[in-house]
């Protein structure tokens, strides 16, 4: 099952929210989500 891009923005503002609401997962999910936009970052420009 494919998700399209507005479904992925959807999902990834829900996992937002879940890890803000535990102190525990909040670095985690920040340090992810820099990865994942240094990921991007580099496919764009390659």
């Amino acid at each position: 099952m494919k998700l399209n891009s507005l479904q992925l923005q959807q999902h990834k503002y829900k996992l937002s929210s879940d890890s803000f609401k535990n102190e525990n997962n909040n670095s985690i999910y920040i340090v992810s989500l820099i990865l994942f936009m240094g990921y991007l970052l580099i496919s764009a420009l390659s």
